[in-house]
């Protein structure tokens, strides 16, 4: 499946081939139906650019081995959903 506006999530990991090489474990902080915005490059990257990762990886683990792990991440993944929806619904509009 290609990566495209429909189906990538914000806080999901992704690889990207760019003029600097490849990279894996790319973090989506942003994104609209030109590209996504990878966070540990701070780089904007168009669609064909990105690929998912082969494990179907999608949020990293924040809360590893801390006190309430498990509620913790919880928290994180839904707001990381809430953001997704949040981004597709406005970026949907103004395009």
């Amino acid at each position: 499946m290609k990566p495209n506006f429909e189906n990538v999530k914000y806080g999901q990991l992704v690889e990207v081939i760019n003029e600097s090489g490849y990279h894996a474990g790319m973090k989506i902080h942003f994104f609209n139906k030109k590209g996504v915005l990878l966070g540990n490059i701070y780089e904007f990257v168009p669609y064909d650019k990105i690929r998912f990762r082969n494990d179907n990886y999608v949020w990293e683990r924040q809360y590893l081995n801390e006190k309430f792990e498990t509620i913790r991440q919880f928290i994180y993944e839904m707001k990381c959903r809430f953001i997704t929806v949040m981004i597709r619904n406005t970026q949907s509009k103004s395009a």
